[in-house]
């Protein structure tokens, strides 16, 4: 049976602009979570939900789905039944992830390089190949949207590295800086 087709139109965030590519990503892993919760397969659909926030920190249109996806997940299993989470802790996972995000930046595809060191951070957080690529990546997009003037989600960008790494001085001080400027407009 074919599955029907949905509109879907995304709130823009606060920073007043969602990159056409996010919100392909971020609609690409809510339907794979579809199809899994389709197929019956509800320990795979519920990695997926649960790697949306992991994907797009910050994002409320992701956490938006997720707890969306999380419901039909909820409904699919019934009152009283719940789905074990699958093992998150798989050195392998995040050394082959941390391949592909290597290969992914070599082709200057940097947001799927951070897609696949977020998977990879999610297996293994301490992993510190993984950790200081996700970091260094991080840092690196927000200094280049802070240049670009987008102040808002190169804060974004850095607030994720004080999750990985709270109170990094570095960070801390782009995010004081990126802050100052934006009061001052």
């Amino acid at each position: 049976m074919p599955t029907p087709q949905v509109q879907v139109q995304v709130q823009v965030e606060d920073t007043g602009e969602t990159r056409d590519d996010e919100i392909d990503r971020l609609l690409d892993q809510a339907g794979v979570a579809l199809d899994h919760l389709d197929e019956g397969s509800l320990p795979a659909a519920r990695q997926e939900i649960d790697q949306l926030d992991v994907q797009f920190p910050g994002n409320r249109t992701a956490k938006a789905f997720q707890a969306l996806l999380r419901r039909k997940l909820l409904r699919v299993l019934g009152p009283g039944r719940e789905v074990k989470p699958t093992s998150s802790h798989d050195p392998d996972a995040a050394h082959q992830q941390l391949v592909e995000a290597q290969t992914f930046l070599r082709e200057g595809r940097d947001d799927d390089a951070r897609s696949a060191l977020e998977r990879g951070y999610s297996h293994d957080p301490g992993n510190a190949q993984v950790t200081e690529c996700l970091v260094v990546l991080l840092k690196r997009t927000g200094l280049e949207l802070y240049s670009k003037g987008d102040s808002a989600q190169a804060i974004v960008h850095w607030q994720r590295v004080l999750e990985i790494r709270p109170g990094e001085p570095e960070t801390l001080r782009f995010v004081e800086r990126a802050h100052s400027v934006s009061r001052k407009m």
